[in-house]
Parts: structure tokens; sequence; C-alpha cells
């Protein structure tokens, strides 16, 4: 083949990288299969559709910044991790294209909670009768002594009694509680 023709089908291949709809005219024209690979479109179109369908490859591509690697139990970790990507897509607006703190603080409150819930099961070997006595020993006012579950111990009872326990100053129990009233 000589040069003339070489650089022709350089420009013609080129054409049908660049031009999505100048490609598929080609392969039409040459009978030849369209690949999934071989088709491309403009990384702009690509961002629309995925904007438009709500897609956050951002958020699933970013490492948490909380890291749970501490947690053993694989389960626990993988929903406090999934709780925590699923709040950022509220920050970022990925989820229903818009920002929402309320649901950013509803996913945050919902980390803490299983965080409590993870530490005084830890913590007292999964025993309830333990767990009870644990929590009122740091906050005594809490009305737990007929509760069937960890669960079913209020979110109020376990972090007033890890606020005590850890001595956590006023101002981050606050913004603690203030999540919580936030959904």
């Amino acid at each position: 083949m000589d040069d003339k023709l070489g650089e022709v089908l350089k420009k013609v291949i080129r054409l049908a990288n660049e031009n999505a709809e100048f490609g598929l005219k080609l392969r039409k024209a040459l009978n030849l299969q369209l690949s999934v690979k071989s088709f491309s479109l403009d990384e702009k179109r690509i961002e629309h559709i995925e904007k438009y369908l709500g897609l956050d490859y951002f958020v699933d591509s970013k490492t948490s910044i909380i890291d749970y690697s501490f947690i053993k139990i694989q389960e626990v970790r993988n929903l406090l991790i999934s709780d925590n990507r699923e709040m950022f897509r509220y920050r970022y607006g990925t989820r229903y294209h818009s920002i929402s703190f309320a649901e950013f603080c509803r996913y945050a409150q919902l980390q803490l909670e299983m965080l409590l819930n993870y530490y005084y099961d830890q913590k007292n070997n999964g025993v309830l009768e333990d767990i009870v006595e644990h929590i009122k020993f740091y906050y005594p006012n809490a009305k737990i002594e007929t509760a069937k579950s960890l669960i079913a111990i209020s979110y109020s009872a376990k972090l007033y009694a890890f606020v005590n326990e850890f001595k956590i100053d006023w101002k981050q129990k606050h913004i603690l509680e203030y999540t919580r009233w936030r959904n």
C-alpha cells in the first residue's frame, strides 16, 4: 500500500474514533459488526447519561473517609461502609440529583447507632444482662430493665451512657444528638 493510501486510512480510522455517528455509518457501509470495544461515546455524553441515571461512580470509587477496618464482624463492617457511602451520596447530591442534609444526617446517625450496638455487644460478649448493667452504670436514669434485646434499648440510653463513660464534652454530645433530630 502506498503512503497516500496509508495516510487516508489513518484519517478515516481517526474520524471513526472521534465521531461515533461516522464510525457507525462506516461500519454499516463496510458490513462490519459493531463490537462493544469499538463503540465510543464522548466523555461528556457518558457523564450526562450517568448524571441523569443518578449513577455515582465518583462516590463508589473514593476511599471512605472513615476507616472501619477495626470492625471484626464482616457483616457489620459492610453495613457501616455502605451507610457511609450512602451518606456521601446525599452530601454530593448524586442520589436523586439533590443534596439533602437531613438524609446525610440520617445515614450518619445510622452509623453511630450501629457503632454503639457493636461496642456494647463486643464489650459485654453479647450478654444482654451485662449490656443493661453496663449502660445503667454510666447512665443510671436509663429505663432499660425490660429490654428484650440490644436493639430494643433506646438510642438515647446507649448514647448517654457512652458519652458519660468516655467523658465526651457537651459540644460533641450535642452534635451527636442534633444529628438524630435532623431526621
